[in-house]
């Protein structure tokens, strides 16, 4: 078993690699090459930073990387790791981590973060094992038909919002999800279109759509909230979109946010574990 870092491994050998680790997976993981490009440009991976395992020429193995932006302290980012199923339970996963924390201590980086299916038992303790802790419960929704809003709101709506288009990140109450931190979106390529609530020229309201019908983000001004904009910008999304509108990775403490999807039916569809871990790197 040969054991390196990914940065010269072609992008198709790793998707190839990809597919088969997540064959199994307890939701589909079976993106084609263009969604992983993008999933991987959105999350800022880093290949110096990921590491992979080859048996006899195969990528049988990897921890892809990434570094969250603005994290006080400097924090690495597991976006996927995965093992083909005839690899498991060799210790193959402790081995790809030890030399991606070697890497790590290198830059002086020792904080680590990953999301796991909270009915995925194994790879928690899998996680476990290697000194990641749970720190906070993402919740998943989807939402198919939405009630009209009782007061509704003329929403316009932008195609490739610039930087200063988007509300301040003032106006978030929850921490978000790396994937929908603003680094993250303003990276993601497509980029999401901005559904928008204005009044005198003055921004009250936004939400963040991309083209498969992801929710990103959905802020409202503090002044200016249960005034029916949120509901306001998601039937005005969902009408703009053909099918479902999924809404990922929400605090599970956000009591504002699950009251209104609650209000608009929403099904759930599975929870994450955003997990931590703390070295002891000097």
């Amino acid at each position: 078993m040969h054991i390196a870092p990914l940065q010269q491994t072609p992008l198709p050998q790793l998707h190839a690699a990809f597919l088969l680790a997540f064959a199994d997976y307890l939701i589909p993981m079976q993106l084609n090459a263009g969604q992983f490009a993008a999933l991987l440009l959105r999350r800022g991976w880093q290949p110096d930073l990921s590491i992979a395992a080859w048996h006899e020429g195969q990528l049988v193995g990897f921890w892809l990387s990434g570094i969250i932006q603005d994290a006080t302290p400097a924090t690495a980012y597991c976006i996927s790791a995965g093992v083909l199923p005839a690899y498991r339970r060799q210790g193959l996963l402790r081995q790809l981590h030890a030399m991606l924390c070697e890497r790590l201590q290198g830059q002086r980086i020792k904080r680590q973060q990953l999301e796991v299916i909270c009915d995925n038992k194994r790879a928690i303790d899998a996680y476990h094992q290697l000194g990641f802790q749970q720190q906070r419960r993402l919740d998943c929704y989807a939402l198919y038909q939405l009630c009209p809003p009782r007061t509704p709101w003329p929403v316009q709506q932008e195609e490739h919002p610039r930087p200063e288009q988007w509300p301040p990140e003032e106006w978030l109450g929850f921490p978000p999800s790396v994937q929908n931190q603003r680094n993250s979106l303003l990276r993601a390529d497509p980029p999401p279109r901005l559904l928008t609530i204005s009044q005198d020229a003055c921004l009250l309201a936004s939400l963040a759509l991309f083209e498969n019908g992801d929710v990103a983000e959905l802020l409202v001004h503090p002044d200016y909230r249960r005034q029916g904009m949120a509901s306001s910008l998601l039937y005005a999304a969902h009408r703009s979109h053909d099918g479902p509108l999924l809404l990922s990775n929400i605090d599970g403490h956000d009591q504002a946010m699950h009251s209104l999807l609650q209000h608009h039916h929403a099904s759930y569809r599975l929870s994450q574990w955003e997990m931590l871990r703390n070295s002891d790197l000097a």
